[in-house]
């Protein structure tokens, strides 16, 4: 008898231990669904990045840089200047923003490039 009542003690523990690996399991795929959804949201989101803001802000560059060749007086220049550098700022973060996706969903390609390394510490 306490052989028999030993078994069930053991095949009751097995059961619930099923049924808790179970549950487990459930939430555990739950959470990679999840998980899944938010990176593709994440990655619609950066895609439409990608359109809507790096487009206008080529078009401010572009444009910064054609009114720098007209004739400005000294304050105006001053303020297309301070406008290009700003623009071309924002543009490099939001290509860093986009590197970093491309990072980490694998489809970065890396560009080799010669450089002046004195004046990206000066920058």
């Amino acid at each position: 008898v306490a052989v028999a009542l030993s078994h069930a003690a053991i095949l009751e523990e097995s059961m619930r231990a099923r049924d808790q690996l179970m549950e487990q399991n459930v939430a555990l795929d739950l959470a990679r669904r999840e998980a899944e959804m938010a990176i593709r949201a994440r990655n619609d989101f950066l895609a439409v990045m990608n359109h809507e803001m790096r487009t206008p802000m080529h078009a401010i560059v572009a444009l910064s840089s054609l009114l720098l060749e007209t004739e400005l007086t000294p304050e105006q220049r001053l303020m297309v200047e301070t406008i290009l550098k700003s623009s071309n700022l924002l543009a490099t973060l939001i290509n860093d923003v986009l590197d970093l996706s491309r990072l980490e969903d694998g489809s970065l390609e890396l560009e080799i490039a010669t450089f002046n390394l004195h004046s990206v510490f000066r920058e």
